[in-house]
């Protein structure tokens, strides 16, 4: 951050770049990727535009900005257990629409989860 605005962020492919006995020769500043549409999505976008700008960019993560503002960082990992969650509650009602509402068991009882969890 430089001035209380988001200039970019370093990950291993940014620290590939520089020869390991040169690193205390650089700031951050000098190595990190510069923040653009590729690196960053906003806070009310939905899973698969990550996945897709994820995908389309060849990277593990997005930085979550609301204009020049840090909100969060979200991951390929995050995601793929995101569906994975989502798929597993989706499936839970089953392909005859039995309307079962999803849940899990916590010793012999069984808990609803509420609908703002999922």
């Amino acid at each position: 951050m430089h001035e209380g605005r988001l200039d970019g962020c370093v990950g291993i492919p940014e620290l590939q770049r520089v020869p390991r006995d040169e690193w205390s020769r650089h700031t951050v500043a000098e190595v990190a990727e510069k923040c653009s549409p590729n690196n960053t999505i906003g806070p009310d976008e939905d899973a698969m535009n990550a996945l897709n700008r994820m995908s389309r960019n060849r990277t593990s993560r997005l930085l979550v900005v609301e204009g020049s503002r840090l909100t969060g960082i979200v991951s390929l990992r995050d995601l793929m257990q995101f569906l994975k969650l989502k798929l597993q509650l989706e499936g839970m009602d089953g392909p005859t629409g039995s309307g079962a509402r999803p849940g899990r068991r916590d010793g012999d009882a069984y808990q609803h989860i509420s609908d703002d969890a999922a």
